[in-house]
């Protein structure tokens, strides 16, 4: 089966698009993305309702309780899968979209698989993960000096998968994957990026980021809290991450609203850069897009 990604940064239109798409093919879709695979997590992620939906089957929406630690690369892969497989039953094409363009990128490279944690590693995982950057990034070298030259020392998420993989497996990360070679994708994707003028992002950011807090972003925030504590996956990421802020008193909505706009342009360059570098893609067309699912 050949299929269509569709990547870009936040607000550029990517949810819009891959439904307009989906509708015109009468495909489900794959939404692959580190915040919307959470229940009750929806208007910090950007989720599209069940009316936005407009009947389309979504997979890797509402899967994990908040409070999960399950969310990496090898977990979508799995959801990707299965996803596939039914819509293989149902004779259906499958469309892919989403912002966390690393676990994309790292699907199709192909993925070796994760270590099992214990009560034990986890612990030990979670009091290293607050320790600065370079401590760990200096420590990962010391045991896997080669490995650790293929990634940037600022490279936050990648050190922690890095020491995550050490702590779990009790194995420095070339002998791991030495004993447990990735296996690449076997479906072709044909990558497809939503660009967006620079300033015109910034501007529908903004708008977006205003909007959501209006919807109740803070209430959303107030919700997670007294459920699951502040300790939670979501609470490290923009918008809710701010939101947290304000209702410690830290910020005044005024506050609110700029720091999650300027944080998600931020957050929004970061991705056109990801997207550019790590993927042979074109700008997105519906035409060009429906000529992959016609071959």
């Amino acid at each position: 089966m050949e299929l269509v990604a569709l990547v870009g940064p936040s607000g550029s239109g990517k949810t819009k698009a891959s439904i307009k798409l989906a509708k015109m093919l009468d495909a489900n879709i794959f939404s692959l993305d580190s915040l919307s695979v959470f229940k009750y997590v929806d208007i910090a992620s950007a989720k599209p309702t069940l009316e936005e939906r407009e009947g389309i089957r979504h997979f890797g929406i509402d899967v994990l309780p908040p409070s999960s630690t399950i969310n990496n690369a090898g977990f979508f892969a799995t959801l990707l899968d299965k996803a596939l497989m039914q819509s293989l039953k149902q004779d259906k094409p499958l469309v892919i979209v989403g912002g966390s363009s690393f676990f994309l990128k790292a699907i199709l490279c192909g993925l070796s698989p994760s270590p099992k944690p214990t009560k034990d590693s986890i612990k030990v995982y979670q009091d290293l993960e607050s320790y600065p950057l370079e401590y760990k990034y200096k420590l990962l070298s010391k045991l896997d000096y080669a490995y650790m030259q293929t990634i940037s020392p600022q490279d936050t998420y990648r050190v922690n998968k890095a020491l995550e993989l050490y702590i779990h497996s009790r194995l420095t990360p070339s002998e791991y994957f030495k004993k447990h070679p990735p296996k690449k994708f076997k479906h072709k994707v044909h990558t497809f990026t939503m660009s967006v003028e620079r300033e015109a992002l910034k501007e529908k950011i903004r708008a977006r980021t205003k909007d959501m807090i209006e919807r109740g972003l803070v209430y959303e925030a107030e919700f997670l809290l007294k459920k699951y504590g502040e300790n939670i996956y979501p609470f490290k990421t923009i918008g809710l991450k701010e939101s947290l802020s304000y209702l410690k008193g830290e910020l005044d909505l005024q506050a609110l609203c700029t720091l999650i706009s300027a944080n998600t342009i931020k957050l929004a360059k970061r991705q056109s850069t990801f997207n550019k570098t790590q993927f042979d893609s074109k700008p997105f067309s519906i035409e060009d897009a429906l000529k992959v699912y016609k071959k």
